[in-house]
């Protein structure tokens, strides 16, 4: 049975391990855990295959009551809804796992989409039909997206493959 802090709060988990993941929902879909400085949430991986540690999530616009429950690559119509970071080495499909929704993580996917560099500062979102991230607004201008990822590491223009880099998690 879990806990909470008297405010509805849960603060138990089955299966606290950020890699963790279950074919069942043995800690409750949606469930935040805070740890440290960082925030994770409990999700099912709606997604077509499997995804791995540093790729981005999004929730799906359609799902309603179950929006923070699930988590798919960036469709079109969904790229505003930046879900959160995969912390499991594999996540497969239909399982469910722990994503980083607040925080430092120094593992995002990232990638330089069109010969554009990424820069410390810049605000980064989720790319069409991807599961990484791409400079979205420069250093000092207005971020597109409420829910964004913000590079601590810069990203030269030349780098044509998806690339683990540290960011600030703002999916909350």
């Amino acid at each position: 049975m879990a806990q909470n802090d008297g405010q509805g709060m849960k603060i138990y988990f089955s299966h606290p391990e950020l890699t963790y993941t279950s074919t069942t929902d043995d800690n409750g879909v949606g469930s935040r855990m805070y740890h440290q400085q960082n925030v994770y949430r409990w999700v099912k991986n709606g997604h077509g295959s499997a995804m791995t540690v540093g790729q981005v999530g999004f929730h799906a616009d359609g799902d309603d009551e179950n929006f923070f429950e699930t988590i798919y690559d960036g469709a079109s119509g969904d790229l505003s809804f930046m879900a959160g970071v995969v912390m499991a080495t594999s996540l497969a499909k239909d399982s469910y796992g722990w994503i980083q929704i607040l925080g430092v993580n120094t593992q995002v996917s990232c990638y330089a989409s069109g010969g554009t560099a990424i820069a410390v500062g810049d605000s980064l979102i989720g790319a069409d039909g991807h599961a990484y991230a791409i400079h979205g607004a420069a250093s000092g201008t207005a971020p597109l997206h409420v829910r964004r990822l913000t590079a601590l590491e810069t990203l030269a223009s030349s780098v044509t493959v998806a690339t683990a880099k540290t960011c600030l998690v703002e999916c909350f």
